[in-house]
């Protein structure tokens, strides 16, 4: 994700209005989410940036992950976790794709009462998964039929997605997830 972040005052009273410029997107206005990164190379400090978290002009959905505040507090968990989990997996190594949940969020299918503190990734190999605090790393052997791209993010297909849920989430959570993949009605 390269870009540049720009930051303009609204009309009278409302606040400061964070932009994302993606050369190949053009300008884009929140929800669309920016790195540090980002941000730094646009000319911002880390001390503007600080400040407007401060201020709540900015919030940060993860770290180094901010969101223009005012449309991030109209957002749901499942929004929040779904711009969270796509921008996780734009930066993704080969063989390493978004699974579990935060596949199943970002196929669209009902969820109900979800866990969404974690985003879900997994990669392809024998050892090594881990479970920090805003992620969670699965480690098993993917097939090349086991991976789709969503939105342009790696990402375990629909039924690679219900089969991991069935092996890690509550029953009533696979089932509705389930239903919704077979009805091909994702919400």
């Amino acid at each position: 994700m390269t870009g540049t972040i720009h930051r303009f005052a609204a009309s009278a009273g409302s606040g400061t209005v964070w932009t994302y410029r993606d050369e190949s997107f053009g300008v884009m206005t929140s929800p669309k989410p920016f790195r540090r990164s980002d941000a730094l190379s646009s000319g911002l400090s880390d001390s503007e940036v600080r400040r407007a978290l401060r201020t709540g002009e900015l919030e940060r959905l993860a770290p180094g992950i901010y969101l223009d505040g005012p449309t991030a507090e109209g957002l749901d968990a499942i929004e929040r976790h779904r711009i969270r989990a796509h921008t996780t997996g734009t930066g993704l190594p080969d063989g390493t794709a978004i699974s579990h949940v935060s596949a199943a969020v970002l196929h669209g299918l009902a969820l109900w009462r979800p866990d969404l503190s974690r985003i879900h990734v997994t990669r392809d190999g024998r050892s090594g998964g881990r479970r920090g605090a805003g992620r969670h790393v699965n480690v098993v052997q993917l097939g090349a039929d086991d991976v789709v791209q969503v939105d342009g993010v790696p990402c375990t297909t629909i039924a690679r997605t219900v089969a991991d849920l069935a092996c890690t989430a509550p029953i009533d959570e696979v089932v509705i997830a389930g239903d919704s993949a077979l009805a091909g009605n994702p919400s």
